[in-house]
């Protein structure tokens, strides 16, 4: 088995291709308010790609995580949470996030505008994202990305982060 290859310094736009997320470090989080209280907690199914075009805004990012996998560390927070009441997983197994465009905002820095769907309903949301590094290869990208665009009422929670480790796609 070989060594991975050490991830290149940030600066440069990386490799054009399209990496597949890999679910094993691959992270979609959130922090919630409860009664005045944060509230963190994870998803533990997560796929999509983000594809990587000659220039930033011919890039795209997919994403799928699906709603019954959340965890927060405590079992009836998490039935309530993917419940009818907020997620409502049964009825809306999937959150997707499709990017809609990909724009500069520094040397190792993205804005990524996209539709995020739960529960069935679409809205815009904006993530500010940070390449992390790549390998020299081009065969791993890591990414971090933020949003604070959440809004309780529409969707249980008020802030999402989420580290992606992403693997290129078999040729």
């Amino acid at each position: 088995m070989s060594r991975p290859t050490p991830l290149e310094p940030i600066g440069l736009w990386p490799p054009v291709g399209r990496y597949h997320l890999d679910p094993e470090r691959t992270t979609v989080g959130f922090t919630a308010r409860t009664l005045g209280f944060p509230v963190r907690g994870r998803f533990s199914s997560v796929a999509g790609w983000v594809e990587i075009g000659e220039h930033p805004r011919r890039s795209q990012v997919t994403v799928r995580v699906g709603a019954a996998s959340l965890q927060t560390g405590n079992a009836w927070r998490d039935a309530h949470l993917t419940g009818a009441h907020f997620l409502d997983a049964a009825a809306h197994p999937v959150l997707r996030f499709q990017s809609t465009g990909l724009q500069p905002a520094g040397e190792d820095r993205w804005t990524i505008g996209g539709d995020l769907t739960i529960r069935g309903v679409t809205s815009p949301v904006t993530l500010k994202a940070c390449c992390l590094g790549w390998s020299s290869e081009g065969q791993r990208l890591r990414l971090a990305a933020t949003t604070h665009e959440f809004s309780r009422v529409r969707r249980g929670s008020s802030t999402a982060t989420s580290t992606m480790h992403a693997r290129e796609a078999p040729r």
